[in-house]
C-alpha cells in the first residue's frame, strides 16, 4: 500500500585477448499502491442532541446524520449512502470542499435523512460506498456501515374509578344516605416509560393525594406498578356522579416534555328511605280526628302510608300503640311487587268498639330498604288519631206538692189545689266532661202543674 519503488541492475562481461571488460546498467521503476477505504459514522438527531440510544418521544420528527470520510489513501468517486430502512433516504448535505465530486482524504461528507419516531426500540443501519479506478482501469468499491438506535418513548396513563361501599366496589351502586362512601382510583402505566409528577383531581372533590403502590418509592409510576388513590365522604341524597382526571409527565433525552392524561367517571345513588302515615278515625260516613261518637258503637281506623323518600320500601308494616288494635293491609300495591313504591299509597284498616271518654291511639308505620352492599335501614313514621266516647243518660224526678209540702204519698184534703214538680237531669257521661256533667246534674228543670182537687 502506498508508494513503492525498486531498482533493476544488469551486468555483463566481455573477454578479449586482453583484460576482461565488466558492463552494467541500472534502471528504477515505481508504483502507488492504492487502498480505497471508506468510513461512516451514523447518529440519531433529536433537535440539537445527537447520539445513539436516545429516548425520543413517539411521533416527534427526528433526523439521522451520516458522517462519511475517507480512511484509505486515494480519492473515492461514486460515493453513495443508503439506509437499511427502505423508508429512510439519506441526502447529501455538505463536505465536498473542493467541489471535485471525489471524497478526498481529510474531507467529511454529511448526509441527512428525516423520519418520525416510532414506539419502542428502533435501529437502522447506514451504509456508505465509494469507488476507485486505478491506472489500468481496475475498479474497487469500498463499503462501510454503522448502526444507530433510539427508544421511542410512548408515555400513557390509565385509570379506573369506582365507588366503594365497604368491601363492595363498582359504578351505579345504591348507598344509604350518610354512610361513608369511598372513591377509589386505580392508576396504571400503560406506556413504555416511567411517569413522573402524577396528579389526580376530581371535581368537586378536589386534588387527591393519598395513594399506595409506589413500590420502589422513587416517585415515578413505573410500568409494573399500580397506584391506588382513595378519598372518602358521607353519601349524599340522590344521583351523584363525578369524574376523576389523572395526569403524568415524561421528559425525553432532548428535554422534550409530554403530559398524558386519563379521565374516568363513577356514580352512586344516595338512597334515603322515608315514609309517612296519616291515621284517621272513621265512624260511618264521618272521618277525621276528635270525633264525638256514642260509646259502644263500632269504630274503625284508616292508616294511609306513603313513600316520601327516593327508593322503594319492602316489609312495610303498620302497628298500633293500643293492644288489640291490629291494622291489616287493604290496598295500594298497584304493581303487586310487595314494595311501597314512590307513587303508591297503601291503605291499612283496623276496627274496634267505642269506649267512654277521650281515646287516642298511635299508628306506627315502618318499611325497610337494603342497599347494594346489603346494608339495611328501616324508616318509621307515626300519627295519632282520637275520638270522644259519649254515653247518653237522662233522669226525671216527679213530686207532688201542696203548698210548701213536696213529696210523694202526701195526704191532701179533697178539693184543695195541688201541683206536681218534674225535675229532669242529664245523667250521661264521658270521662272528658265528667265534672261538667255532674255539675249539670244538679240543675233541675222543674215543670209545675196546678190542679184543683
Amino acid at each position: 500500500v502506498g508508494d513503492y519503488a525498486n531498482h533493476a541492475t544488469v551486468r555483463g562481461f566481455f573477454t578479449d585477448v586482453g583484460e576482461p571488460v565488466n558492463v552494467s546498467a541500472v534502471d528504477s521503476s515505481s508504483y502507488f499502491g492504492a487502498d480505497p477505504r471508506i468510513g461512516i459514522a451514523k447518529f440519531t438527531l433529536d433537535a440539537a442532541l445527537y447520539s445513539d440510544g436516545l429516548q425520543i418521544l413517539t411521533g416527534e420528527p427526528i433526523q439521522w446524520v451520516y458522517a462519511v470520510y475517507n480512511v484509505g489513501n486515494v480519492p473515492l468517486g461514486l460515493v453513495a449512502v443508503t439506509d437499511s430502512d427502505p423508508l429512510v433516504t439519506p441526502l447529501f448535505d455538505s463536505g465536498d470542499t473542493n467541489g471535485n465530486g471525489l471524497l478526498d482524504n481529510g474531507e467529511l461528507w454529511l448526509y441527512f435523512a428525516d423520519g418520525t419516531a416510532v414506539t419502542g426500540n428502533y435501529s437502522n443501519v447506514g451504509k456508505a460506498s465509494g469507488t476507485y479506478v486505478d491506472t489500468a482501469g481496475h475498479t474497487r468499491t469500498s463499503t462501510a456501515e454503522d448502526a444507530s438506535d433510539y427508544f421511542g418513548a410512548d408515555p400513557q396513563i390509565a385509570m379506573v374509578k369506582v365507588v366503594m361501599d365497604g368491601g363492595l366496589g363498582g359504578d351505579g351502586l345504591n348507598m344509604l344516605v350518610g354512610e361513608t362512601v369511598t372513591w377509589q382510583y386505580t392508576v396504571t402505566n400503560v406506556g413504555n416509560v416511567p411517569l413522573s409528577n402524577i396528579e389526580l383531581n376530581d371535581v368537586p372533590l378536589g386534588w387527591i393525594t393519598n395513594h399506595t403502590g409506589d413500590t420502589d418509592s422513587d416517585g415515578e409510576l413505573d410500568e409494573t406498578e399500580t397506584w391506588i388513590f382513595t378519598t372518602s365522604g358521607p353519601a349524599a341524597r340522590g344521583l351523584q356522579a363525578n369524574t376523576g382526571t389523572v395526569h403524568g409527565e415524561y421528559q425525553d433525552s432532548a428535554g422534550h416534555d409530554r403530559v398524558t392524561t386519563f379521565s374516568d367517571s363513577s356514580s352512586y345513588f344516595g338512597a334515603d328511605p322515608q315514609l309517612a302515615i296519616n291515621k284517621v278515625t272513621v265512624h260511618g260516613p264521618a272521618s277525621g280526628d276528635g270525633l264525638n261518637i256514642l260509646a259502644g258503637e263500632p269504630v274503625s281506623w284508616e292508616y294511609t302510608v306513603t313513600n316520601t323518600g327516593n327508593v322503594a320500601l319492602s316489609d312495610v308494616k303498620v302497628v298500633d300503640s293500643v293492644g288489640g288494635v291490629t291494622p291489616t293491609y287493604q290496598s295500594g300495591d298497584t304493581n303487586g311487587d310487595g314494595m311501597l313504591d314512590l307513587t303508591e299509597s297503601w291503605l291499612f284498616t283496623a276496627s274496634g268498639t267505642v269506649i267512654v271518654g277521650p281515646y287516642s291511639n298511635l299508628g306506627i308505620a315502618s318499611g325497610t330498604y337494603t342497599d347494594s352492599a346489603e346494608h339495611d335501614r328501616t324508616a318509621t313514621a307515626d300519627d295519632p288519631s282520637s275520638y270522644l266516647g259519649v254515653q247518653l243518660g237522662i233522669d226525671i224526678d216527679k213530686v207532688t206538692y201542696d203548698g210548701p209540702i213536696f213529696g210523694d204519698d202526701i195526704v191532701v184534703l179533697s178539693g184543695e189545689e195541688i201541683g206536681w214538680r218534674y225535675t229532669v237531669k242529664n245523667t250521661g257521661r264521658s270521662e272528658e266532661h265528667t265534672s261538667e256533667l255532674q255539675s249539670h246534674s244538679f240543675i233541675s228543670y222543674a215543670v209545675f202543674c196546678l190542679k184543683k182537687k
